[in-house]
């Protein structure tokens, strides 16, 4: 497993000490870049996407509240893997605690499960991420994590909700 999420979680975690601001920017982008099945959405409004040094495609608001990180994950030994499996590797991997609660949920439509996570960093700031996890294939995962900070407004829980909502998916029937 890569270490995937932990750009997001530090990325907000950095941004409670200082007064970070990323370029705004509109536009279409894919997890991954070429190939297929690739996840897309549009940069929102006002936020910041690029690719990590992995190559995961990670979206920022513009106030470092919200992070959306989008991955396509390929390894044969998932196969014989639950997502609960894949996912408590990918937690870990990535440098946060294991997932205290999991419920169904999906991706652009596609069914799958998604695992919470939170980081305290004092007793009054944390940063929770919520994993979504698809099996596109027997070796195949889409990733989808919503990172966020906590005291988020409803305008800012909405608007990061409805970013995600938007992703679809290219190359798979």
């Amino acid at each position: 497993m890569r270490r995937f999420l932990l750009g997001c979680v530090v990325a907000l975690g950095v941004s409670l000490a200082v007064g970070l601001a990323p370029d705004a920017g509109a536009q279409l982008m894919r997890q991954p870049k070429t190939g297929e099945p690739a996840m897309v959405l549009e940069v929102p409004a006002g936020w910041t996407a690029e690719y990590d040094k992995n190559g995961n495609l990670e979206y920022y608001s513009a106030d470092f509240a919200r992070c959306i990180h989008l991955g396509m994950m390929v390894d044969d030994k998932f196969a014989a893997k639950s997502l609960a499996e894949i996912a408590a590797a990918s937690l870990k991997d990535g440098g946060l605690p294991p997932y205290s609660r999991k419920h169904e949920s999906s991706i652009g439509g596609r069914a799958g499960e998604a695992f919470f996570s939170k980081v305290n960093y004092s007793e009054h700031v944390s940063v929770s991420t919520l994993l979504v996890l698809v099996r596109l294939s027997p070796s195949t995962v889409a990733s989808l994590a919503r990172v966020t900070r906590e005291g988020l407004t409803a305008a800012q829980e909405a608007q990061i909700d409805d970013a995600i909502r938007r992703v679809r998916f290219e190359g798979i029937q």
